[in-house]
């Protein structure tokens, strides 16, 4: 175990018992950094510190060892706590392990504090390191059928999954923290495990060594398993515990028949797949591809197969496509999407839509799994409307005529700046006003509505509007009604043409014709 600070507190009403056993740490080769407490205010101050460890007399006036346990295991489980006393029995001494003390020591005894406050350090040790390892376990966790299991250096149970728990017949809270071979091994084979076991830790033999042993069920039964190890370690190095991946194999036959009948079926939907779906090493090189990949691209298999994924894509974003997938090689990044066109054998440019997955064994990349669609037509259809919404835009900014488009509430969505010029109004008064709320009379408004909705369509409705200096003007409304397949009004839309100019010049042709 590798030496470092003890940071420690104490919790003892007699100074010399406290300095006692911190010389007795010290005289164990641990360099502490101590702080001794005596009443339950203090305690806690102290403990929200995050001390390393706690040792507790277990009789101090009015706030004891078994007191500042319950204030452990609520606020503080991770902190192992040694209940230490002069007077506590056996029974007592129990009843506090239980209770969650890390290990209990007699003052007449005290050379074994540094022994125990070891051990607890270590145990501590294991289960921040099976912490630190939480992202591999995980990933065996995840995996249909196999057991995993968690054994620290006293070979108590620390972690075990679901498959662990169907296997065995238990629940969790029934296996956590058991002895695993002497509650769940035959008795036959306990000698053997256990000096595995021994081994193991002790870095006797390879942690990934194979090997297969029976496991004892809850009802009795036994399951042939067939495991992996794997060790974990401290910062020094030092195996502290050991992580086990088993196959139950007790109907080995059966899954092998069906493991084949799956493969079957995946290579089938592989082949016949309509999307490319293709796998690369780590270095970018194709290692498989499937037939529509060599349809697609127009390249044969032994083309493909020389080949690094960029070359394949268009000159234009293969610096963009380098950067995308190196970031993700770095990061470890599991699943990206990304977009991009290539370059068929005979010039064509296809677009394809890819879902990337890193191929990771332990810690090592060993390549990308790739699934592309091919997206043409998609972005073809994304550019044509591109250009329609160009184009649009062009005659709703170019129109000399007013253009509008407001909510069924009123309020505007857009206008050009033929609207602006023919109101006076800026953009900001414009967005503000409830639409013809501010230029047109309730009763021309109120019949325009009506006249609107009922036909849902009005073409050169004349009404007189007004500027925001007051001005009145002839104009003309051409407008429609865009609705909800229920029915209901999403928006109106629609042209107005000032046409003032146009009725005082027939105001003044028809009175020249009377004279």
């Amino acid at each position: 175990m590798k030496k470092k600070t003890l940071n420690l507190l104490i919790l003892e009403d007699n100074p010399d018992d406290a300095e006692l056993a911190v010389k007795e740490l010290e005289r164990e080769g641990f360099t502490v950094e101590w702080g001794r407490v005596d009443t339950e205010k203090a305690f806690r101050e102290a403990i929200e510190k995050k001390p390393d460890l706690i040792l507790a007399d277990y009789r101090v006036p009015s706030f004891g060892g078994m007191a500042a346990l319950q204030i452990q295991q609520q606020i503080a489980p991770d902190i192992p706590l040694i209940i230490i006393s002069g007077t506590v029995g056996e029974e007592t001494a129990v009843e506090s392990m239980k209770a969650g003390a890390a290990d209990y020591v007699m003052k007449d005894h005290i050379v074994r504090l540094g022994p125990a406050v070891k051990s607890a350090l270590e145990r501590k040790q294991v289960e921040e390191a099976l912490w630190e390892e939480r992202d591999k376990a995980q990933n065996y966790l995840d995996i249909a059928g196999v057991i995993i299991v968690a054994i620290n250096s006293e070979g108590k149970v620390t972690l075990i999954n679901k498959k662990g728990c169907e296997v065995l017949g238990y629940k969790e809270e029934e296996i956590i923290g058991r002895d695993w071979v002497d509650n769940f091994f035959p008795e036959r084979i306990r000698d053997e495990v256990k000096e595995v076991s021994r081994k193991l830790l002790a870095g006797d033999i390879e942690p990934v060594k194979y090997f297969e042993n029976a496991i004892l069920t809850k009802s009795g039964q036994e399951r042939i398993i067939a495991w992996h190890n794997t060790a974990l370690k401290d910062e020094a190095g030092n195996i502290i515990a050991h992580l086990s991946s088993g196959n139950d194999i007790t109907e080995r036959k059966l899954a092998e028949n069906a493991l084949r009948k799956s493969e079957e079926s995946y290579r089938y939907l592989v082949e016949n797949a309509n999307d490319i779906i293709y796998k690369i090493d780590s270095n970018g090189h194709f290692i498989y591809f499937n037939p529509i990949a060599v349809k697609i691209t127009g390249y044969s298999e032994q083309d493909l197969l020389d080949k690094h994924y960029l070359e394949l894509f268009h000159p234009d974003y293969r610096e963009d496509g380098d950067k995308f997938y190196g970031l993700q090689y770095v990061k470890k990044i599991h699943n990206t999407y990304y977009e991009f066109p290539i370059v068929t054998k005979d010039g064509r440019v296809v677009w394809l839509g890819q879902n990337v997955r890193l191929i990771i064994e332990g810690d090592r990349i060993e390549g990308f799994h790739a699934v592309a669609r091919d997206i043409t037509e998609r972005k073809h259809a994304e550019e044509k409307l591109k250009e329609s919404e160009e184009r649009y835009r062009t005659l709703f900014e170019g129109s000399r005529d007013a253009v509008y488009i407001t909510t069924q509430d009123g309020k505007y969505i857009d206008f050009n700046q033929s609207m602006l010029d023919l109101f006076g109004y800026t953009r900001e008064e414009m967005m503000a006003a409830e639409v013809m709320q501010a230029y047109v009379h309730p009763v021309d408004r109120n019949g325009f509505k009506k006249e609107l909705e009922k036909k849902g369509f009005v073409r050169d409705y004349e009404l007189k509007l007004r500027k925001k200096d007051g001005a009145k003007m002839d104009c003309l409304i051409t407008a429609t009604v865009r609705r909800a397949s229920d029915g209901s009004i999403l928006e109106y839309q629609g042209f107005i043409r000032d046409i003032t100019m146009k009725k005082k010049l027939e105001t003044q042709l028809q009175q020249a014709q009377k004279m």
